[in-house]
């Protein structure tokens, strides 16, 4: 297999190292079985929470939700994750969370 560039050979460093694999499945596994066991979308908001750099108000925009519910699931992802107290820490681990859930699951990545 060739590689052409460098960001396509850090993306296949970390798909194809156990360690990420594992520390992935730590991650990201309660909050995907928290929203399949309770028919939720804490994954989903999380992502969306990144991708709007931590704004409730622009998270609530963008999944047509209340923005007292988007405060909700942002308090259940830091609970799941054992991280209720620390707001910079919770930001830096979910980006890194959305980030390896993007590896994995995209397809079209080695």
């Amino acid at each position: 297999m060739i590689i052409k560039n460098s960001r396509d050979k850090v993306v296949y460093l970390i798909k194809k190292a156990s360690e990420t694999k594992e520390m992935y499945d730590e991650l990201v596994k309660p909050i995907k079985d928290y929203d399949d066991i309770n028919n939720t979308e804490i994954f989903k908001t999380i992502k969306a929470f990144v991708e709007t750099d931590g704004s409730y108000k622009k998270t609530a925009k963008s999944l047509f939700q209340h923005e007292n519910t988007i405060r909700y699931r942002i308090s259940k992802a830091k609970k799941l994750l054992g991280m209720k107290n620390s707001n910079i820490e919770f930001l830096m681990y979910i980006s890194l969370v959305v980030k390896m859930d993007d590896i994995y699951t995209d397809n079209k990545l080695y």
